[in-house]
C-alpha cells in the first residue's frame, strides 16, 4: 500500500461529494504537490483562479500587477461543474500545478469558515495570501501562521499588488523556509499518521483540552 499526504483539514462531509467525483485527486495532485520538491520552478508571482461567489473574489481577478510580473488571475468557467469527472479532475490538477509554480497563492474567503485552497497552496509550497477577515485556521494556538502566510484585510483587496511588491527576496526566502517547516504539521499522512503531522496535532489538542477540563471526561469519554 503506497503512502501519500493530503492537505488538511481532513475532507469533511461538505467536501466528500467533490472528492468522490474527482477520483484521482489524491494520486495526481498529492504526489505532484507534496512529494516533489521543485523550488526552482517558480515562474508566476501570483496565482488565483476561483469561482465568483463574492465581490472579493471578483475584485481579485481585476487587480493590476506590473507588466514585468507573470500572474494568473482568472475566474473559473461556469461550465466547469458540467464537465465529465475526468475532464474536471484534469483542469483542477492543472490548477494545482500552477500553484506549485507560483510564489504567492491568493486565498480569499468562500462559502465556509475554512479554505481548502489555503491548504492546497501550503502543500504546493506556495505562500498563502489570506484575504479574509473571518477565516478560521486550525491549531492557531500551536502554529504561527504569520511566519509563513500573508494576511490582508478584505478592505485592502485592491492594494494586494502594492503589498506583495514590497516583499524583498530576503523576506520571501524566510516565508518559504518557514512554510517548509510548518507544512508537515498541516498534512495528513495515509495510510498511517506520522510524527508531528496534522493527526498528531489533533491528538495533542484533545489531550490538552482533557487536561484543562478533566471534569468533562469520565473514563476517557466526554460527558
Amino acid at each position: 500500500m503506497r503512502e501519500l499526504s493530503v492537505p488538511a483539514p481532513k475532507p469533511s462531509l461538505f467536501h466528500r461529494t467533490t472528492l468522490e467525483t474527482l477520483q484521482g485527486w489524491h494520486t495526481c495532485s498529492c504526489r505532484a504537490l507534496v512529494l516533489v520538491e521543485q523550488d526552482n520552478a517558480k515562474k508566476f508571482i501570483v496565482k488565483y483562479r476561483g469561482s465568483p461567489t463574492n465581490d472579493i473574489r471578483r475584485n481579485i481577478t481585476g487587480l493590476h500587477f506590473p507588466k514585468n510580473r507573470t500572474v494568473i488571475l482568472d475566474l473559473l468557467d461556469s461550465r466547469l461543474a458540467q464537465l465529465a469527472p475526468a475532464d474536471k479532475a484534469y483542469k483542477m490538477h492543472v490548477g494545482k500545478l500552477e500553484m506549485r509554480q507560483s510564489i504567492f497563492c491568493i486565498c480569499p474567503g468562500g462559502l465556509t469558515p475554512s479554505s481548502q485552497r489555503m491548504f492546497v497552496a501550503i502543500a504546493a509550497n506556495c505562500i498563502p495570501v489570506i484575504v479574509s477577515d473571518h477565516l478560521q485556521l486550525p491549531f492557531e494556538d500551536l502554529i504561527d501562521y504569520n511566519a509563513f502566510t500573508v494576511r490582508i484585510r478584505e478592505s485592502r483587496v485592491n492594494q494586494i499588488p502594492e503589498i506583495l511588491e514590497r516583499y524583498t527576496p530576503r523576506r520571501l526566502n524566510r516565508l518559504q523556509r518557514n512554510l517548509k517547516v510548518y507544512r508537515t504539521k498541516l498534512l495528513f499522512n495515509q495510510p498511517y499518521p506520522q510524527e508531528d503531522d496534522a493527526f498528531s496535532l489533533i491528538l495533542d489538542t484533545l489531550l490538552r483540552k482533557k487536561n484543562e477540563h478533566p471534569e468533562l471526561y469520565i473514563n476517557d469519554t466526554i460527558k
